[in-house]
């Protein structure tokens, strides 16, 4: 028997919290800004305080809410597409924060359609997943496990005060049910036959969910979430996607991988951020154990994810570009990627200023894609990769610049005679200033490189 431990500490409670860590995160001088997150802070006060009384929010407070998030959607969108915002925020976290403003306002609305449409405890239910599910998408850390540390996402005391529900007995969140009903996470509603305000709280923190090493539960799970993708409402759809991005990660379960991959490719082309963000990320689990059909990939779901590097919404770029370093890893669809265009695609991004995780995929996915592979080198030299890399090496940030020095040492290693090339374009002073005057990661990352140079 395989256990799994699932923390639940990602509720709404959490979300906020989250939005709040955003509004610090901005500089003080982003007024247009601030001005969005307090709004949707309001909002999900709003929603906070219809889970506290376990009632429902009335049509007018759904609509003004639905319009108050197209207004705010409408001031992002001119504030994103203003150049300084490219130029000025390559080092900081306001980029991001840009980034996850935009998938909350998208998926804000969303909610709101899926709450029009449910009861009390439907809502509920809603509520909590859509927490979770956003919470997990813009998680920073890329460890791709189930475990979250309640520490990092909100106090347990906040946790524990929003589930209180009158005439409640207890309210237990579980992630994965054992039931065939489907992995979503859910709020089941005992109700009391008093109004005492006693609640009997559920472990938030270390849910165990047992299933067997077979698989066989986390299988039928996995079929009902398909179908759920590929016939349900939105947000259903956002539900199944949290409910596969659990149990993929691990591979417990057999799939219809045919089926599977074009389920999500399905799912990227749709215009919620959201989906498109989990969709990416479930298709990237897959591929980690080549549980996907590479025909359709061929066909059309390369070019896909080729396509969402342009997009504006940074956690898009980076699930995009680290879905494609996997297929490259782990499918062996390095000649596929490259036929498309892909090297040339992900050489115009690594020019761009970006998120700076966005930038350490791309190169690491570049190192892929040309490693021991004349014909990209050439690809690579013609696009001006080379120059690209000895920039970030003298501009970037500190995992910027470890990342670059490791891919300038993928190409020597393959490739000796591109240290000629390095040397013209100034790389040798770049990875000599980052020695002398870096912090201690890129010192030792310019030192590795100058050796590869023969410089050190």
């Amino acid at each position: 028997m395989a256990v799994v431990t699932i923390t639940t500490a990602v509720t709404l409670a959490a979300l906020v919290h989250k939005i709040l860590s955003l509004r610090r995160d901005i500089k003080d001088t982003d007024s247009e800004v601030i001005a969005m997150l307090d709004g949707v802070v309001d909002i999900l006060a709003q929603l906070q305080k219809m889970e506290q009384e376990g009632t429902r929010m009335r049509s007018h407070q759904l609509d003004d809410n639905v319009k108050k998030v197209h207004e705010f959607r409408d001031q992002l969108k001119k504030y994103m597409t203003r150049s300084v915002v490219g130029k000025a925020f390559r080092q900081s976290k306001t980029r991001k924060c840009l980034s996850d403003l935009d998938t909350a306002l998208d998926s804000l609305v969303t909610l709101h359609e899926a709450l029009s449409e449910s009861k009390t405890e439907e809502n509920l239910r809603h509520l909590n997943v859509w927490a979770q599910t956003f919470c997990e998408a813009m998680e920073d850390t890329d460890d791709r496990t189930l475990i979250v540390s309640a520490s990092a996402v909100a106090p347990i005391a906040s946790i524990e005060a929003t589930v209180s529900v009158p005439k409640t007995q207890s309210i237990t969140l579980c992630s994965i049910p054992r039931s065939n009903t489907g992995a979503f996470a859910s709020v089941n509603v005992s109700k009391k036959g008093n109004t005492s305000r006693q609640a009997e709280y559920a472990d938030l923190c270390s849910i165990a969910s047992t299933v067997n090493e077979e698989g066989d539960e986390d299988g039928n799970n996995a079929v009902h979430c398909l179908e759920r993708l590929e016939s349900g409402a939105e947000h259903d759809q956002i539900e199944a996607l949290w409910t596969m991005n659990q149990i993929s990660k691990h591979g417990l379960y057999a799939i219809d991988s045919s089926r599977a991959t074009a389920a999500l490719l399905t799912a990227i082309k749709r215009s919620n951020t959201l989906l498109k963000v989990l969709a990416t990320r479930v298709l990237g689990n897959l591929a980690r154990t080549a549980s996907v059909d590479k025909t359709p990939l061929c066909g059309q779901g390369i070019s896909m994810l080729l396509a969402l590097l342009e997009e504006c919404n940074d956690r898009v770029v980076f699930e995009a570009a680290s879905t494609l370093s996997i297929l490259a890893r782990s499918c062996a669809m390095e000649m596929e990627i490259v036929a498309v265009g892909g090297l040339e695609k992900l050489v115009a991004i690594a020019k761009q200023p970006q998120w700076e995780r966005v930038t350490v995929t791309v190169l690491a996915t570049l190192c892929t894609l040309i490693r021991d592979r004349p014909a990209s080198l050439t690809t690579f030299k013609t696009h001006q990769g080379v120059d690209v890399l000895v920039h970030i090496v003298r501009t970037g940030s500190e995992e910027e610049v470890v990342s670059a020095c490791c891919a300038l040492r993928c190409l020597m290693a393959s490739f000796p005679r591109v240290r000629r090339e390095i040397k013209s374009l100034g790389g040798v002073a770049s990875l000599k200033e980052r020695k002398e005057l870096g912090s201690e990661k890129e010192h030792e990352a310019a030192v590795k490189a100058l050796r590869c140079l023969n410089m050190c």
